[in-house]
């Protein structure tokens, strides 16, 4: 997290920190980003960057935390799922929005791709958390249609909550590594063939869950 020190800033200013710092890390994987570009088109000292944040990392996190709020933001209504539609249907929508909100900001694709091409200590202390929050968010629904009966009981809520959250990753890291734009029909159908086996299953004799 940043100091107090950042928080403390006109908003303004933070935002042209930000902004700076966006641009840098959709330029380049964050051993390449360089500490004195976003200085120098934010326009501080060297040394007021690290009264606002610890090193690098620290700045690197923190935006990786602002993009996740403004998506939650912009999927708030989708989230709270005020309709009660069953979890699976509500995957689809989450998913299709979560889409738009990525294709209003190419630059946080960009930074995004970056982090999830390397598979290393970064990525697992970032995308750890995030991947937590979504486990438990699935896993309540889960458990809510299994009350329900709109799916069956001896599902386990938090195992199938692992699986739905691992494969639409997988699904999204696959997109980004094939195609240099984010091609939003291809991974639609990629998510609905998911949805479509998940609803269905794979035996012969089919069973909705």
């Amino acid at each position: 997290m940043p100091n107090q020190t950042f928080f403390n800033l006109k908003e303004s200013k933070k935002k042209r920190i930000l902004d700076a710092a966006i641009n840098e890390f959709s330029k380049r994987d964050y051993e390449s980003a360089n500490i004195s570009d976003i200085i120098l088109e934010a326009n501080i000292p060297r040394g007021s960057f690290y009264q606002y944040f610890d090193n690098k990392l620290d700045l690197y996190k923190y935006l990786f935390q602002l993009i996740a709020q403004d998506k939650m933001t912009f999927m708030e209504d989708e989230l709270n799922n005020d309709a009660d539609l069953p979890f699976i249907d509500l995957i689809a929508i989450l998913y299709e929005k979560g889409i738009t909100f990525a294709l209003m900001h190419p630059k946080y694709i960009k930074i995004s791709r970056f982090l999830l091409a390397k598979q290393d200590e970064i990525y697992e202390q970032i995308m750890g958390p995030n991947n937590d929050l979504a486990v438990a968010y699935y896993q309540s629904y889960i458990e809510n249609d299994i009350k329900a009966g709109r799916i069956r009981s001896d599902i386990n809520a938090y195992q199938f909550a692992k699986i739905i959250t691992h494969l639409l990753l997988q699904t999204t890291m696959q997109n980004l590594y094939d195609h240099n734009d984010f091609d939003f029909e291809i991974i639609r159908q990629d998510v609905n063939t998911i949805i479509d086996i998940l609803k269905r299953g794979i035996e012969k004799n089919e069973a909705i869950i």
